[in-house]
């Protein structure tokens, strides 16, 4: 399946919102941080699209001499069709992750992402960098 990244526009912001609660309990206090966090990150966003159709966002921007991950989302259905490993295959890249989230902490490992002290953890929150 080819993939394109496209810097997303104000005409997104609800898909991503959508995107984003998708893995969320839909609480109003998490859509009140979902639409804070996206109107946030806007322009560091691009929205994933499989031909004309939107599958997913990653939020992503340069940290020291690293793509940091702030996030990555797809749409159920794309889940597990290895689009998210092709969108990870930059250079250099940072994210952090919950030391609780197994199944993202095995997506990151088989990727070939480390835990890093570079960066100090945040709450349950952990560094881990790939370098290509």
């Amino acid at each position: 399946m080819k993939i394109n990244l496209l810097r997303a526009k104000e005409d997104d912001r609800q898909f991503l919102i959508d995107c984003e609660m998708d893995t969320l309990d839909d609480t109003d206090e998490n859509r009140s941080f979902v639409e804070q966090d996206i109107d946030e990150c806007l322009k560091d966003t691009r929205v994933v699209l499989s031909g004309e159709t939107r599958i997913g966002m990653l939020t992503a921007y340069p940290v020291d001499d690293y793509w940091y991950i702030g996030e990555i989302y797809l749409l159920p259905e794309y889940r597990g069709k290895g689009i998210g490993r092709a969108i990870m295959q930059h250079d250099k890249l940072l994210l952090r992750v919950a030391e609780t989230n197994a199944h993202a902490l095995d997506l990151y490992k088989s990727l070939g992402f480390e835990f890093t002290d570079e960066y100090e953890p945040i709450e349950d929150l952990v560094y881990m960098t790939k370098v290509n």
